[in-house]
């Protein structure tokens, strides 16, 4: 396995503690999810793959104008209109601020 491949569902057993509890949840429940990173950028995806203790791959990531932002009058950045990353987003854990299991409810 070279660097840049994420473990596929079979290939790991741990998740890792660096990884917020609703990340973790993530990791092994699909369902929807919201999280924020320093920079402001706001994200809405589905489900996530550990890549390894510092870095995690975000996947079906939705498009902004697809759904209410009910976190915008919290975070002072962009939501994600585009592009949605249709092969998904890998992201250094160290940049999430926050995370959002069922952020519209459940």
């Amino acid at each position: 396995m070279t660097d840049n491949q994420v473990l596929s569902e079979n290939e790991y057993s741990i998740i890792p503690k660096t990884y917020p509890p609703a990340l973790r949840k993530a990791c092994e429940d699909p369902f929807d999810y919201a999280l924020a990173t320093k920079s402001g950028d706001l994200f809405y995806f589905e489900e996530a793959d550990v890549v390894d203790e510092n870095w995690v791959h975000l996947r079906g990531i939705r498009r902004g104008k697809d759904i209410v932002d009910p976190w915008r009058s919290i975070v002072n950045g962009n939501i994600m209109v585009t592009p949605c990353f249709g092969r998904g987003l890998d992201l250094a854990v160290s940049e999430i601020v926050w995370v959002a299991d069922a952020p519209h409810g459940s």
